[in-house]
């Protein structure tokens, strides 16, 4: 208890013998003020991680270094696991790495990654969008393959590669953006092969003055009428 005892033109501190969880402040017959102090708890500080993932409320983090490969000790929260973030020490995600995560409903994805792998994210269905930073160069080979909940996929500036099959089997896309100037090369069927399963989003946003060339590219993706100037894409 921190005591104060009132006397003309003087206090007296007693100092503090204990404290609970539960402040209060009392006034004793002879006018001694008695407070009852809360301990301080200090903040928890979040351990360094390379990723981590939201399983029934807690965090679980993990030091990967910059290749974030498949783990069977990590595949068993697949199906539990709502929400994934990927830190900025991330360079790759491998193959398979997050494949049959089904529960996912969020990834956040750190501002160095280059390379998604093979299938790093096929059958992730749950997702609704999926935004890749401007580090992003590769989507490699059905890596978003079954993804069939995403909405919005929005790529960065450094794009160069999406896989055979990346894209195929998002039926559910209604926005697609590319903001990369020069042109992606695009494997066989990388948004399916035009059956119902096939991503035909409503829009295509790409850089102003480049919707032809683009229409060009991404001719199995949508018709030159679907796409828009990048300049009128409010995110």
């Amino acid at each position: 208890f921190l005591r104060i005892k009132l006397e003309p033109l003087q206090s007296e501190v007693w100092g503090i013998s204990e404290s609970n969880n539960n402040p209060t402040i009392g006034i004793s017959g002879e006018g001694v003020i008695q407070f009852c102090l809360a301990p301080y708890v200090p903040p928890i500080e979040e351990p360094t991680y390379d990723i981590k993932y939201l399983v029934n409320g807690s965090w679980i983090y993990e030091t990967t270094g910059p290749t974030v490969e498949q783990d069977a000790n990590r595949d068993i929260y697949r199906t539990a696991a709502t929400e994934l973030v990927i830190s900025d020490s991330v360079t790759e995600i491998s193959y398979y790495a997050f494949r049959f995560w089904s529960a996912l409903t969020s990834v956040k994805l750190g501002q160095s990654i280059r390379v998604i792998g093979n299938r790093a994210f096929e059958n992730c269905s749950n997702l609704t969008e999926f935004i890749c930073p401007n580090s992003l160069e590769t989507i490699a080979e059905e890596a978003l393959n079954g993804c069939s909940g995403i909405r919005l996929l929005e790529f960065g500036t450094s794009l160069n590669l999406i896989g055979s099959g990346a894209l195929a089997a998002c039926p559910l896309l209604e926005v697609a953006v590319f903001r990369s100037r020069n042109m992606p090369i695009i494997g066989q069927y990388a948004f399916g092969n035009g059956g119902n399963n096939s991503p035909r989003p409503d829009i295509v946003y790409v850089p102003d003055d480049l919707i032809n060339e683009y229409a060009v590219v991404l001719w199995n993706l949508a018709d030159i009428s679907k796409f828009r100037p990048l300049s009128t894409y409010e995110s």
